[in-house]
């Protein structure tokens, strides 16, 4: 089963690498619920963010923000949201799938997305204001 999900999860993330805007977002966002989510709750995901930077889920939750992601796939999905879904998003979400996968394959992680909200140039926050 987990083999299945791997492999369903990177059809979908090479399909994402191909798009831009809110359907490459979408295919990310689908990818990495494939890989580490295995329910609708958003905990499982969290526990895979916080194994790949070795943080206590609670952090990786804090840091991470799966869950307003999450609420921007929703704002997208239910309320056809397309504004300011740039390349520095899409980037931040596709390096929390590669840190997840690399954890689900048993490989050390890169650290990507940490290394993204770290150097300042990047502001995850940014991309959840309702307007």
């Amino acid at each position: 089963m987990a083999r299945n999900r791997i492999h369903l999860s990177l059809r979908w993330f090479t399909a994402a690498d191909r798009e831009n805007g809110v359907d490459a977002y979408l295919k990310y966002w689908i990818a990495l619920e494939t890989l580490a989510t295995n329910t609708t709750n958003i905990n499982s995901l969290n526990d895979t963010l916080a194994a790949t930077s070795k943080v206590s889920s609670q952090k990786a939750k804090q840091d991470f923000r799966a869950s307003r992601l999450f609420d921007l796939r929703g704002r997208i999905v239910h309320g056809g949201y397309q504004k300011g879904l740039d390349a520095w998003l899409l980037k931040y979400i596709e390096s929390l799938y590669i840190g997840a996968l690399f954890q689900k394959i048993g490989m050390e992680c890169e650290r990507r997305a940490e290394y993204l909200l770290e150097d300042g140039k990047f502001e995850v926050s940014k991309y959840f204001s309702k307007s």
